[in-house]
């Protein structure tokens, strides 16, 4: 392979300055199903995208790691992804690129496990985007905090800047708000699992719900169908908290008609659905019989549940009576 020169780096960054993401807020894939031509170009020249930050400025260097690194995001390869940033930031002069390129960062480090890097790597996105001022890098690094927050248990912080990311946001097309609402909404859900009145968890679970209902309808509209099903999967969960057996059964029967229900992990979640509704509605031997159903099946798939505090609300429930 002939090396990098000038032009072909140059050239590079104008692909990345043509990336218009579908849902560049989001933590998970960052177009929509059918991935556009552009988004196939980035992919197959993410393998050169490193020589090319070597040739270019540093101030281009970074623009093109900010623009491009949702790239690996598509591809699924976060380690790559934060060895293409690592000697990019090292470099980069503060600026509104840098920023954003510190949101990718701490992306992949959260999707790595890595939560500790990613803590700082928000902190640091967070203090670049102040001094920018930039509206996309205030509220993605807002946003950074917010997810910390949530993984930390902390929901004060979270709702503190969920709301400044959802702030910032509204001076951005619509599918930057995505993000921020549904960690606004995941905050609130934090709030009322910790809440210490019974008052007080009514209330929390009462906004955790209009907030996850306003995100039902905005991922509607932007047609992201995947995250339609992780919040009538939220919203099946808070009503049943509530109370609600049937909201909860609506919600649930329809997350459900948006998956093909035929492997090992979507039958585990059908059960803990099914469970969770018996539960509600008084039926404790049958909730128990499809909780059991639907623990023994996730273990078995060897995959962890991505319900894990609906688990362990579910199984201290059944265990305590409610």
């Amino acid at each position: 392979m002939p090396p990098m020169t000038a032009e072909g780096a140059l050239a590079l960054l104008d692909l990345a300055r043509q990336a218009r993401w579908t849902f560049p807020s989001s933590s998970g894939r960052p177009v929509a199903r059918e991935t556009p031509p552009w988004a196939e170009a980035l992919l197959a020249a993410r393998g050169r995208m490193a020589e090319a930050a070597q040739v270019l400025a540093r101030c281009d260097a970074v623009e093109l790691a900010a623009r491009a690194w949702r790239t690996w995001i598509l591809a699924r390869d976060f380690d790559a992804g934060r060895e293409f940033l690592r000697p990019i930031l090292a470099a980069a002069p503060l600026s509104k690129w840098r920023a954003l390129a510190l949101y990718g960062d701490a992306l992949f480090a959260f999707w790595q496990g890595a939560h500790a890097e990613a803590r700082a790597r928000c902190e640091a996105a967070l203090a670049d985007a102040q001094t920018s001022g930039d509206p996309e890098a205030l509220a993605l690094a807002h946003l950074a905090v917010a997810r910390a927050a949530v993984t930390d248990g902390d929901a004060s912080l979270a709702t503190t800047h969920a709301r400044e990311s959802r702030r910032h946001a509204v001076a951005l097309p619509e599918p930057f708000r995505q993000a921020p609402l549904h960690m606004h909404a995941q905050a609130r859900l934090l709030a009322a699992q910790h809440a210490e009145t019974p008052s007080a968890q009514a209330a929390d679970l009462n906004e955790a719900a209009a907030l996850f209902t306003e995100s039902l309808d905005l991922n509607r509209r932007i047609g992201d169908t995947g995250m339609v099903a992780v919040e009538l999967h939220n919203l099946g969960f808070v009503q049943a908290r509530r109370g609600d057996a049937d909201a909860a059964e609506r919600h649930f029967e329809e997350c459900a008609r948006l998956g093909d229900n035929t492997d090992s992990v979507s039958r585990a979640f059908l059960a803990l659905y099914r469970a969770t509704v018996a539960f509600v509605r008084g039926d404790r031997d049958r909730a128990r019989t499809s909780f059991d159903f639907s623990e023994a099946t996730f273990r078995e798939s060897g995959q962890n549940p991505a319900a894990e505090a609906e688990f362990a609300w579910l199984r201290e429930s059944l265990a305590e009576g409610w």
